[in-house]
């Protein structure tokens, strides 16, 4: 731990902690407890994302983004709006696929990963790549599938053709 003029300086930088805390909150938190242990020290934080559920949301704020919400669906196709975060110059777009194809929307008893799908996000890319976004940042953790992308790339018109194997 640094010292500064013999204070120690704390720098809190937690990631989300699934299903209960986002990071920015979980910072604020300890945060919140040091201060009231009355410690000497002086304290940072700095909230981190790994990929997963946050991260993109994270990222907007250090970027300063506003936010559009769309209508998509969830990784079982039921209609729900997701945000897309897009930087002050509109070049950038931040896409969070946990909004749209997470486990956070889906109850374990509707864990299913044969019909579970990525379709959602494909819409949301989508969008943004019709407010012509030079860059989109698709932060990949927390899904509810193991469709490898498949359905992302089939919103944005990918057909895909089984070849049957001859004897």
């Amino acid at each position: 731990m640094p010292f500064k003029n013999d204070i120690p300086h704390i720098v809190i930088a937690p990631n989300a902690f699934k299903n209960s805390m986002p990071a920015d909150e979980a910072a604020l938190a300890v945060k919140e407890g040091l201060v009231s242990s009355r410690l000497a020290c002086t304290i940072d934080i700095a909230p981190v994302g790994d990929g997963g559920d946050g991260t993109g949301k994270l990222l907007s704020k250090y970027l300063q983004t506003h936010v559009t919400f769309y209508k998509t669906v969830d990784p079982l196709g039921r209609k729900i709006t997701a945000p897309v975060y897009y930087t002050k110059d509109k070049q950038t777009a931040i896409i969070e696929l946990s909004d749209s194809s997470g486990l956070k929307l889906l109850k374990p008893s509707e864990y299913n990963v044969l019909h579970a799908n990525t379709r959602g996000t494909g819409i949301l890319i989508k969008r943004a790549l019709h407010k012509n976004v030079s860059t989109i940042i698709l932060a990949i953790g927390g899904s509810a599938t193991v469709d490898a992308g498949a359905g992302i790339l089939q919103m944005l018109g990918a057909i895909f053709l089984l070849k049957k194997e001859t004897p």
